[in-house]
């Protein structure tokens, strides 16, 4: 691989991973403000469904939206 295109792959991924940081940011900050529909919250925040959300958020984050504490 030419350095050049290592350079803008490694740059398309950044931007990919600092996007889905974004949307696991505002999934916290919708979740503390009480919403529990998961599956809604995913597609308005762009996820495909529930399950990417998850997915994504563990990565992120290293635990699940159920693992986390939700507000009473």
């Amino acid at each position: 691989m030419h350095p050049a295109s290592a350079v803008r792959a490694r740059s398309v991924l950044k931007k990919f991973a600092d996007h889905n940081r974004v949307r696991v940011s505002r999934a916290l900050t919708y979740m503390d403000q009480g919403e529990t529909d998961l599956a809604a919250l995913a597609i308005r925040l762009g996820f495909n469904d529930q399950s990417h959300l998850t997915r994504v958020m563990r990565d992120e984050l290293g635990h699940t939206p159920g693992q986390r504490a939700w507000p009473r």
